[in-house]
């Protein structure tokens, strides 16, 4: 059975095939200066395949969306610092992927794939966005697949979108790991700042194991979460950031961790998810390996203990509903 563990100090010398995939990349600002440290480059560039996920599009002229929040976008040098790190691949559904339309959309993907970057999860049209990306190690076709919470502009039949968790995708899980040796799936949503998920996101999450797909990777709520294993297939609820630049104002605790999950696979299956604590900067390089952290470790281990205990989980998450509920809610329902 697979296993997740912590790896503060991680090897790149390993027996297994892999794939590294970051958290939410979103840098406001690049310079020449290099974003990541060298030894999470070295890590990068010799795993079989590393992939993070575009939190936005690239800017263009057409404006942007009508949409309840900000619009993000990114300088095309922004793409470009994807390939210098050595990333090969890139998660694009996401709640911001759309936020300057099919416009935004296609001049990433083609940015993209100039600096020869696949990407996966959004399109023109449903059929395109579902489509996985595969990464070919050694000894496997590992098959990734990303799909979004349904925010602003998800994917129809005829119009350009990100892939939307909510299409039943039970079905395509299934057909897709008999076609594949692995088959990762990459999941952006979830309740933002809080170290649990909601009840019914885990609900969600373990249905979605039980289709037989080897790994899920969640990202979105700007923190790491707690992980799992459920009916063998690793769960890791969220990886946080890899690098997302808020202005300051808009800056919480916790929000400067983030997660890199090695996926080690081995004779067809997932061997284990080493997690990689990082941590970022505002001087560079950017992202740096976290090391020795007493509060991560105890944030970790406490996010770890509540996914351990039913009753702790149950009643932690109906105390932050309620919390959240009121927060959102309550003073405009009472006027």
């Amino acid at each position: 059975m697979a296993n997740i563990r912590v790896n503060k100090r991680p090897e790149t010398e390993r027996a297994t095939d892999n794939l590294l995939v970051a958290g939410d990349y979103y840098p406001r600002h690049t310079s020449a200066e290099p974003l990541i440290s060298r030894d999470i480059q070295k890590l990068v560039t010799q795993s079989d395949g590393a992939i993070v996920n575009l939190e936005a599009p690239i800017h263009t002229e057409t404006p942007p969306i009508n949409k309840y929040g900000p619009a993000l976008s990114l300088a095309r040098d922004s793409i470009d610092k994807v390939s210098e790190m050595g990333f090969t691949g890139a998660t694009l559904a996401n709640n911001h992927i759309m936020d300057y339309g099919g416009a935004g959309l296609r001049e990433t993907t083609t940015r993209l794939e100039a600096n020869d970057v696949g990407w996966v999860g959004a399109g023109e049209n449903r059929r395109e966005a579902f489509t996985p990306m595969t990464v070919t190690t050694a000894n496997h076709d590992v098959s990734i697949i990303n799909a979004a919470d349904r925010e602003f502009g998800t994917v129809s039949e005829s119009e350009p979108g990100y892939a939307w968790l909510g299409d039943d995708l039970s079905g395509e899980l299934r057909d897709q790991t008999k076609e594949s040796d692995i088959t990762v799936l990459v999941l952006h949503g979830g309740i933002e700042y809080e170290p649990i998920p909601a009840a019914q996101r885990r609900e969600r999450y373990q249905r979605l194991a039980e289709t037989g797909v080897d790994v899920i990777l969640g990202h979105h709520p700007h923190v790491p979460k707690g992980w799992e294993v459920h009916e063998g297939t690793p769960i890791c609820y969220s990886l946080g950031h890899f690098l997302f630049d808020f202005d300051r104002k808009s800056r919480k605790p916790k929000t400067e961790w983030g997660l890199l999950a090695d996926v080690r696979i081995e004779s067809g299956s997932v061997k284990e998810v080493v997690l990689v604590p990082v941590q970022q900067h505002q001087d560079h390089p950017r992202v740096r390996l976290l090391g020795d952290n007493k509060p991560q470790e105890q944030y970790l281990s406490v996010c770890q203990n509540v996914l351990n205990s039913r009753s702790k989980f149950h009643g932690l998450w109906q105390e932050l509903a309620v919390t959240r509920y009121e927060e959102y809610y309550g003073k405009r329902l009472r006027g």
